[in-house]
């Protein structure tokens, strides 16, 4: 039997969104995988997963800083909690460049 989820999926993402939270990404596991992608080829490991936690633990404060200002649009868009390897850089990268269009395409607007 196989079952659809994909609507709990963001019925999950709509309540963390109603209550102005970051949704919760399990970015360990999304190190670990990069740890053994990149570990086996350059024998980083153990640098590449503390840099990579690093990373997602300043991008998620950045998100968690920034959350109301983020058009509910654009979280919808940007944020996968389902997906391949979620993590919160990729998120804020996301969101970061929808700005960036938009305030380009105001720009342009204005010309």
């Amino acid at each position: 039997m196989i079952f659809d989820l994909s609507g709990a999926a963001a019925g999950l993402f709509m309540l963390a969104a109603a209550t102005g939270q970051v949704p919760t990404a399990d970015v360990a596991a999304t190190c670990r995988e990069i740890m053994k992608a990149l570990g086996n080829e350059t024998g980083l490991g153990n640098t590449t997963f503390e840099t990579c936690m690093r990373s997602q633990q300043s991008a998620h404060k950045e998100l968690a800083d920034n959350w109301a200002k983020y058009p509910a649009a654009d979280k919808q868009e940007c944020v996968n909690t389902t997906g391949y390897a979620p993590n919160y850089v990729e998120w804020l990268t996301c969101l970061q460049m929808d700005k960036y269009l938009r305030d380009a395409k105001k720009g342009e607007q204005k010309r």
